[in-house]
């Protein structure tokens, strides 16, 4: 993924860089950050050297969308969101349409090499035609209205159970039982309209929504439904509507399932629609709306529209069916994850070993839902948190298992940081140490800004509760802090930041008192680190001592001694320039210094590269 950024803002972007996460459940994001370096007014940059990469398991389905999030940041400070869709491949007619946000997919009796493809099985239920149905008795006339209808089981739509739906006589359903227009009867807007849309009905469910209406001849024709006791479904028949501008006849049903009976992943009911009879020619009012959205009418999925059908839709036919459904062949994991510090709980990464994904929302609720059957384990992870695992969790096909719940712990943090600004050239900064089997080091971060732009410096973690920062610049003040560095067998993290504290070099405005003798020994690593040819070493004297600095080579041969005398207690450093004992040059390689003062010693490794 390649992305163009231009600069159109009132002010030069600085070190501006690009991070692309997903908590979707079939992309992993495998390089997800790039840096555009700096971006004049007026000026634009890319990353086509190195683009974002996403992988996704072969098993994904042609054409199906993935939601990613492009943070865009400066390091001024300033940042950005943006969301982004992705589609996996290209949608062939025998491929399914999905899924939408909440995981709905619309697959077609063509779609046959995926399991939840529906079969065209005509239910008739009109008793002239040998049915058991009851047909609807509309009030007022027989054209654009509609009756409540109670259902002999829930409709489980988007997770919301309802007892009730109004039917359309323009060819849709709706749970929406409290919108009534001026007429004083429900919704029954005859004039089709896209999916989703704010100006249909709440979670409005259409099968062939357009300007119909019956006839009386002979009493028979008009809307039926049915209890079916033995398939455990409810039957809604449109039987020979016809349409109001072209006199087309048109037969249609709609199956709801009982999710008792026939279970789904997310315990949504499955609805078909089944096509006995149908001519979609309304030429001039849309044609036909097929589809289906969510009663906050923000997500669903829309198959045709005005004779436009989404990739992967056939043409209306009949003898078509098309069945809505959270089923994939696939399985789920759902749950809850509780972090130590109270409050919020999102943004966990709950992944399962099988390379599904989710972040867990604000309350900390999660549901993975793309997970191939089978025994997988869970993991809980974010920032500042150890991590928690649970294996052996067993995932059915079109089920999700429960109540997979974590109870993640913070992190210890490094408190107290202190950063010097008296001293010449250098900054030291101190914190205390934090106890943890898991810890293998502290990483310690810089910016010339309080609240911005910081910088790791160390490539791998520090060893020492202390570092002498020898790349200041200027004598500007810096800000520091500090954060633990945590590892367990396939899994690494880092704790929240420490507190922030301002050093400098000779600084006379005193933001940070640090002090003037070190609280304790210590060597620190050489800068610069590899080196040629020559590099500072720095070390810190609580109290007076006899301070012995050697250079050794990889055999544990002595090449020189730096130092050999009685110093002060405070804070010293000294500049080896690559020569041995004799003044002459070293070669290019690994070495080690060591210092010994009082009771303290301790060695460091080192690289001359030539």
């Amino acid at each position: 993924m390649v992305f163009w950024l231009e600069n159109s803002g009132g002010c030069n972007a600085h070190d501006v860089t690009v991070n692309v996460t997903t908590d979707d459940d079939y992309a992993n994001v495998v390089s997800g950050q790039c840096s555009f370096g700096n971006i004049p007014i007026g000026d634009s940059a890319s990353n086509i050297v190195s683009p974002v990469l996403i992988k996704c398991p072969a098993s994904t389905f042609n054409g199906r969308v993935v939601g990613l999030t492009a943070e865009i940041r400066t390091s001024d400070g300033a940042r950005t969101q943006l969301p982004i869709a992705v589609s996996v491949g290209a949608t062939g007619s025998t491929d399914p349409i999905g899924p939408e946000s909440y995981g709905y997919y619309m697959y077609d009796d063509i779609d046959t090499a995926y399991a939840p493809h529906p079969i065209y099985q005509w239910a008739e239920i009109v008793p002239s035609l040998g049915g058991s149905g009851i047909r609807l008795i509309f009030p007022l006339n027989y054209d654009d209205n509609s009756v409540l209808v109670t259902l002999p089981f829930d409709l489980v739509y988007y997770g919301i159970h309802y007892p009730k739906i109004v039917v359309s006589l323009n060819g849709f359903v709706t749970p929406d039982t409290t919108r009534i227009d001026m007429g004083g009867h429900f919704y029954h807007n005859f004039y089709n309209w896209p999916i989703p849309d704010p100006g249909n009905a709440r979670a409005q469910i259409s099968a062939f929504w357009d300007d119909i209406a019956y006839t009386i001849d002979g009493n028979v024709y008009g809307v039926y439904t049915w209890s079916d006791s033995v398939e455990q479904r409810y039957v809604v028949e449109w039987y020979h509507m016809y349409h109001r501008n072209t006199n087309a006849v048109e037969t249609f049903e709609i199956i709801i399932d009982d999710p008792t009976y026939h279970p789904t992943m997310t315990g949504d009911a499955e609805i078909t629609y089944l096509y006995n009879t149908i001519l979609n020619n309304d030429i001039d009012e849309n044609y036909s709306t097929i589809g289906f959205e969510d009663y906050s009418q923000e997500t669903g999925i829309q198959y045709e529209y005005d004779n436009l059908y989404a990739p992967g839709a056939p043409v209306l036919t009949n003898g078509r069916a098309i069945k809505i459904t959270t089923n994939t062949g696939r399985g789920g994991v759902k749950g809850h994850v509780e972090l130590s510090n109270g409050g919020h709980n999102g943004g966990v990464t709950v992944s399962s070993s099988t390379g599904q994904r989710r972040i867990s929302s604000e309350a900390g609720d999660y549901w993975i839902k793309d997970i191939p059957p089978g025994t997988v384990d869970i993991l809980a992870s974010i920032d500042g948190y150890f991590p928690g695992l649970i294996s052996g969790v067993n995932v059915n096909a079109d089920a999700s298992t429960p109540t997979i719940n974590f109870n993640l712990v913070q992190i210890q943090i490094p408190g107290n940081l202190v950063a010097s600004d008296s001293f010449p050239n250098l900054v030291e900064v101190q914190w205390d140490s934090v106890s943890s089997i898991d810890l293998i080091g502290y990483n310690l971060y810089r910016s010339r800004w309080q609240d911005g732009g910081f910088e790791k410096l160390n490539e791998f973690p520090l060893q020492a509760t202390h570092c002498v920062d020898m790349s200041v610049q200027d004598s500007t003040n810096y800000w520091y802090y500090v954060t633990a560095v945590y590892a367990r067998v396939q899994w690494h993290g880092e704790s929240f930041a420490s507190n922030k504290d301002a050093g400098g070099v000779n600084s006379e405005v005193g933001i940070s008192d640090g002090p003037a003798i070190p609280r304790k020994f210590f060597l620190s690593q050489n800068y610069p680190n590899p080196f040629n040819p020559t590099t500072t070493i720095v070390y810190g004297l609580p109290k007076a001592a006899n301070v012995h600095l050697d250079i050794y080579n990889l055999l544990g041969q002595r090449v020189t001694t730096l130092i050999n005398e009685y110093q002060k207690a405070g804070y010293n450093r000294i500049i080896w320039d690559g020569k041995d004992q004799a003044g002459n040059g070293v070669s290019s390689g690994v070495y080690f210094y060591r210092i010994e003062a009082g009771n303290f010693n301790e060695s460091k490794k080192m690289l001359m590269l030539k």
